[in-house]
């Protein structure tokens, strides 16, 4: 589901300890050694659509645990995503701020995936939802590490992929290729 990260590909532990005023947590650091984290970062599967001449998305990656219908992961963030993300989407007052979390990705419907940075939540994953959760809370806690938490992702079929293309049973993939294409009737 995720590339491996490429030796030219940088991370920014000194960013990250900065704005966060700690330690990159242990298994959320070797989790970002051996895999190219940020926008865009997960395998797509795609379907070339030769009318419209562009690929579509034919699936989502999915959380399979408890929590499974909040979460359809749209990004996993860099670091400097992740600080950018603090900053634009809550407010300096905001009391996440103080709950030390670190935003680390993002899943449909603007709820958020968090890190636990504080001595009593490293590691941890979260899930955050500024509207709140049908049980009123905000935070929901998920996993005990990121480890644990990809382990829950699947990747699930769209109910309906659309441009005209009925079912999964039209697409099909060529050897030497990474998308899948629409078979011709």
């Amino acid at each position: 589901m995720f590339y491996y990260r490429s030796i030219d590909h940088v991370n920014n532990y000194e960013a990250f300890e900065q704005f966060y005023n700690c330690m990159v947590p242990v298994f959320y650091k070797l989790f970002i050694n051996n895999f190219r984290v940020e926008r865009n970062c997960t395998r797509k599967i795609r379907v070339f659509h030769p009318k419209s001449n562009m690929y579509l998305d034919i699936g989502d990656l999915c959380y399979d645990g408890e929590y499974s219908k909040y979460i359809g992961l749209y990004d996993l963030y860099s670091i400097n995503e992740s600080i950018n993300a603090m900053q634009n989407v809550y407010s300096i007052d905001d009391e996440i701020n103080n709950k030390n979390y670190a935003i680390i990705g993002e899943c449909f419907d603007n709820i958020f995936l968090l890190l636990g940075i504080n001595d009593y939540n490293r590691d941890q994953i979260f899930l955050e939802n500024t509207n709140l959760f049908p049980s009123g809370d905000r935070i929901l806690f998920l996993e005990e590490n990121i480890f644990s938490f990809v382990s829950h992702l699947v990747l699930r079929k769209k109910l309906i992929i659309g441009y005209g293309i009925e079912s999964y049973s039209k697409i099909y993939k060529e050897w030497h290729e990474d998308f899948w294409r629409i078979r011709e009737e």
